[in-house]
């Protein structure tokens, strides 16, 4: 028997007060690392992978 896991990425949006600490927790203190940007919003890579 064979297991088939078709994973597809989808995209999660969370609004943010203060884009500095955002920045901060979540590249800083989780570990995340930072994708694309502007001076409005950030993407950050949160591909987590458990079998």
């Amino acid at each position: 028997m064979s297991v088939t896991n078709n994973l597809s990425p989808f995209h999660l949006a969370i609004s943010v007060h203060d884009l500095a600490l955002c920045r901060k927790f979540y590249g800083k203190i989780l570990g995340m690392k930072e994708g694309r940007s502007s001076s409005k919003w950030v993407d950050f890579n949160f591909l987590v992978i458990n079998w």
